[in-house]
């Protein structure tokens, strides 16, 4: 697809660009005050825009004069009732938007100002032009907005059926509703393909990408570290991903410290509880189960386990493991720690202080109450040799697996085919429990096949919708402010806040 750029279109009018929609340019025909206006409209999420100029040519056509005037310092176009129009080559009708099929669409708002009141229009940027919907700018300016159903006519102003003249053209059928969501056989191609639809009476973005073994799962913190964010066009410029979406949840107001298991080409990010996830295996497996990420030590005497990475610090029975992930240095509380570097451990000591997480290495902290001190040397002793092998713990499939890539966040929506989103959801907020809000969630189809979509809705009402889309496993992920989507080269989904967490996908 070719874009095509004007030295004066709206673009300077859209306030804040959110949610980007696949746009399918409109079957239907557009009347103003009994004119039918030749022009290029699209259809988006059941509501049609079209260009200002269209609109207000089509007025002066019928002899209702409205010029338009564009106000660079105030970012506005003044419509002006009584002066007639004056049409500038290239800002209206077909041949400034031609053909977009699968277009990039950011939705946002416009500054009209009318009469001297200055009023917001949705709108929305397709392939570099500015589309209004044809109901907010017919408030605006104060025109009726109608709908033929049976000549399929979308009407602006005065509207006799008899007195409209449609020109001879083939009939268009009307759209018919999408096909329930295949399974493919096998995956023949690594292409990801992106839609917009409405399933199980949920308004998705929908990427699908296929289970092949040339697409590679990353998972990328914000500025590599595990604590902070960075803004999701930041991330995705520095990581060039095919696919990106959002992880993990955080505290995204104070701390920025993210909730959950995170797993990145097999090093642990973060190790804690087992909410749900998204595992794509070494071995080109993508499952959605609920892990317990364990680091499983052996220093030649007795082997022993540490069921946090990177947390765990308010736990007084527990054993952690502290990686650069974390930071150059950990304080810890009391407890016994020692300093792995370059497999070997340098140093042993008390708790109590800060203590140096070396580049090549990562620091083993047991808790006061973990094991007894002469346990810990029967264990691991200065000099010795560590071997630290990552294990995925509570799911059977991942067994002797490695993860590429892990993010977690939850609750379950989709196990074994069916919805588990109010039960799996219990231990939740409520507002992640109950309210209908922006989401983020990822599926996996029994051929391997990934699912992941962006909407607002329920928890529950996504179970149903990802089951539609073919999902037999499915799981939230963070959602609200954070929901971020990114697909072939276009933010689909705009997330409102700095991300901690991001899956990505690359070719």
């Amino acid at each position: 697809m070719k874009k095509k750029l004007t030295a004066l279109t709206l673009a300077a009018l859209l306030l804040v660009p959110t949610v980007a929609y696949g746009a399918k340019p409109t079957t239907q025909t557009f009347v103003v005050n009994n004119q039918v206006v030749d022009c290029l409209a699209y259809n988006i999420g059941g509501y049609n825009y079209f260009k200002l100029r269209d609109v207000l040519k089509g007025l002066n056509n019928t002899g209702d004069k409205h010029n338009v005037r564009y106000h660079a310092a105030d970012r506005l176009v003044e419509v002006v009732p009584g002066e007639a129009y004056v049409d500038e080559a290239g800002k209206g009708g077909k041949d400034a938007g031609g053909e977009v099929p699968d277009s990039q669409v950011f939705m946002g708002e416009a500054k009209i100002k009318i009469n001297g009141v200055t009023a917001n229009v949705k709108s929305c940027n397709i392939a570099g032009y500015n589309y209004l919907q044809i109901r907010s700018l017919g408030k605006v300016l104060a025109k009726q907005v109608g709908y033929d159903e049976q000549r399929r006519i979308v009407h602006v102003g005065n509207y006799d059926p008899a007195a409209v003249k449609l020109p001879t053209k083939p009939v268009v059928p009307a759209p018919q509703p999408a096909a329930p969501a295949q399974q493919p056989q096998a995956a023949a191609s690594s292409n990801v393909t992106v839609s917009r639809q409405n399933v199980a009476g949920v308004q998705l973005n929908i990427v699908t990408v296929p289970n092949h073994p040339n697409l590679k799962f990353n998972v990328v913190k914000g500025n590599n570290r595990l604590v902070g964010a960075e803004p999701f066009g930041s991330i995705i410029k520095r990581t060039q991903p095919t696919v990106a979406v959002n992880g993990n949840f955080f505290d995204a107001y104070r701390t920025k410290v993210p909730y959950g298991n995170i797993v990145s080409r097999g090093q642990v990010i973060q190790g804690i509880g087992n909410d749900g996830a998204f595992i794509r295996t070494a071995s080109g497996k993508n499952i959605i189960g609920q892990p317990t990420v364990i680091h499983e030590l052996d220093a030649g005497h007795k082997k022993f386990s540490a069921w946090y990475t990177n947390a765990g610090l308010n736990d007084n029975t527990g054993i952690g493991v502290f990686n650069p992930y974390y930071g150059g240095s950990v304080k810890l509380p009391q407890g016994t720690y020692a300093v792995v570097s370059g497999g070997v451990v340098k140093a042993m000591g008390g708790g109590g202080s800060n203590v140096t997480i070396p580049q090549n290495g990562y620091v083993i902290f047991f808790a006061a109450n973990a094991v007894s001190k002469s346990d810990i040397n029967a264990m691991i002793r200065v000099g010795d040799t560590v071997k630290d092998t990552v294990v995925l713990k509570g799911d059977p499939r991942l067994a002797g697996e490695t993860a590429d890539a892990l993010v977690a966040a939850g609750p379950i929506l989709v196990k074994g085919g069916k919805n588990v989103a109010a039960s799996a959801a219990s231990n939740y907020e409520g507002k992640i429990r109950n309210q209908n809000a922006g989401r983020s969630a990822i599926g996996v189809k029994a051929d391997g096949t990934v699912v992941i979509v962006t909407g607002t809705a329920r928890v529950a009402n996504l179970a149903n919708a990802m089951i539609q889309l073919g999902c037999v496993e499915a799981t939230n992920l963070d959602g609200g402010a954070s929901s971020g989507l990114y697909a072939n080269g276009r933010v689909i989904t705009s997330p409102g806040r700095s991300l901690n967490t991001v899956l990505t996908i690359t070719k």
